[in-house]
């Protein structure tokens, strides 16, 4: 059995000289999902999303009638955060799905509302609000897509069948 000894320098220079790049080339990734958070509304009710639920898909059922707001942790100073809120089923139409960014213009960007007979194709709209939602009776998979760049939320995607609420 050797003794052999491997002086600091030597150690040092090994681990500088290692190299610091993955080459994929092309590999994928098996089993990997996205994590994900159920809502259910309830009348006058309120969940808040925490920076742990970033990156999660939050399906929301909305037939329950009454508004519910789903308050997201403050944009400033959490860049990188995200959320992509879809509903789950029709919302009940009495029923208002608010996502509030707990800040004065926190949310800002383009919202698609699609044409009821698509003939009219869809309206886009510039946003720049504190809160945005689901209109009453809007349709499954209408869908907000938000990230974070540390001081509010830019709107990646926001599609939905009906008027988006905005305040």
């Amino acid at each position: 059995m050797g003794t052999k000894r491997v002086g600091l320098a030597r150690v040092e220079k090994l681990i500088e000289n290692l190299k610091r790049e993955l080459s994929l080339n092309g590999t994928q990734f098996v089993g990997m999902k996205r994590g994900v958070k159920h809502i259910t509304t309830s009348s006058g009710g309120s969940d808040t999303l925490t920076a742990a639920d970033s990156g999660k898909i939050i399906f929301v059922d909305g037939t329950v009638s009454g508004n519910h707001t789903v308050s997201l942790p403050s944009p400033a100073g959490n860049d990188g955060l995200e959320y992509i809120i879809i509903l789950k089923a029709d919302n009940h139409s009495g029923t208002k799905v608010l996502v509030d960014s707990t800040l004065t213009s926190g949310i800002k960007g383009l919202l698609k509302v699609l044409a009821t007979d698509m003939e009219d194709g869809a309206s886009v709209l510039n946003h720049a609000h504190r809160i945005l939602g689901f209109g009453t009776s809007s349709k499954l998979g209408s869908t907000i897509h938000l990230v974070s760049d540390g001081n509010f939320y830019h709107v990646v995607e926001a599609v939905s069948s009906n008027a988006f609420v905005t305040s």
